[in-house]
């Protein structure tokens, strides 16, 4: 299924139902529209885990990829990906919507 950016927008910003649909589920969720592709920004309730859904994931989807690919040929990578990733979180170097690196 193909979505144009402005179509997932209108989709998410859908209230009330939405909204408590997502807090039935998220601690806490965010709509980026702003973002050069729209972001939603998810915490989860019952481990508090982070995590990121877009309409763009192509690039995302490769890189996922690549990264399971270096893990399973060195099993000190998917550590040091993972040590990487959080050291740009908390040098707050990652934030798509300034026109950052991608967290």
């Amino acid at each position: 299924m193909h979505v144009k950016n402005d179509e997932f927008v209108k989709i998410l910003s859908w209230q009330p139902k939405f909204a408590n649909f997502m807090s039935s589920l998220f601690l806490s969720f965010q709509l980026i529209s702003e973002a050069v592709v729209p972001v939603l920004k998810l915490r989860d309730r019952s481990e508090g885990l982070e995590g990121d859904i877009s309409v763009d994931i192509y690039n995302s989807t490769f890189n996922t990829y690549l990264q399971k690919c270096y893990g399973s040929m060195d099993p000190r990578v998917i550590p040091l990906i993972v040590t990487v990733k959080h050291w740009a979180k908390v040098s707050r170097i990652t934030d798509a919507r300034d026109h950052k690196l991608s967290g």
